[in-house]
């Protein structure tokens, strides 16, 4: 995922796991877990149970136009208005993850075609465990 962020992407991201995504990242990542982000901390554990869609406004009011997460874990944070635009599935699963699927998605909808572009560019260079699967526009 920091490789897809740093090499590719290349714009604000949201995540799920900090980690290595925001290691010399010089694009910002809010990280809603928690640890990164004070806001998205007190959404998850400072009063009343978040509402469904609430780290859509978050990645509004800091300019994020994507999103790699587990829906696994936070299929409730996603924005009303996010495009999911694709999937890395590790398959067989192995080694220590938190999840075994990673959702992609374009936090402004406008940004889903380029980030479509993005994900089919970087597809190439994974290993032979790793499945991404572009989720092309529907028809109309």
């Amino acid at each position: 995922m920091a490789r897809f962020a740093q090499d590719y992407l290349k714009a604000p991201v949201v995540v799920n796991d900090l980690g290595r995504v925001s290691w010399r990242n010089d694009n910002y990542v809010l990280d809603i877990w928690g640890l990164g982000s004070d806001e998205a901390r007190r959404i998850r554990f400072a009063g009343p149970p978040p509402q469904p869609g609430w780290a859509g406004k978050l990645a509004a009011e800091h300019g994020v136009k994507a999103a790699m997460i587990y829906d696994f874990w936070f299929a409730e944070a996603v924005g009303p208005d996010w495009v999911r635009v694709g999937k890395l599935t590790m398959s067989p699963p192995k080694g220590a993850l938190g999840a075994w699927e990673v959702d992609f998605y374009a936090a402004d909808p406008a940004f889903a075609p380029e980030m479509r572009d993005k994900l089919r560019a970087f597809a190439p260079t994974l290993p032979d465990e790793a499945i991404l699967s572009v989720i092309e526009v529907p028809d109309a």
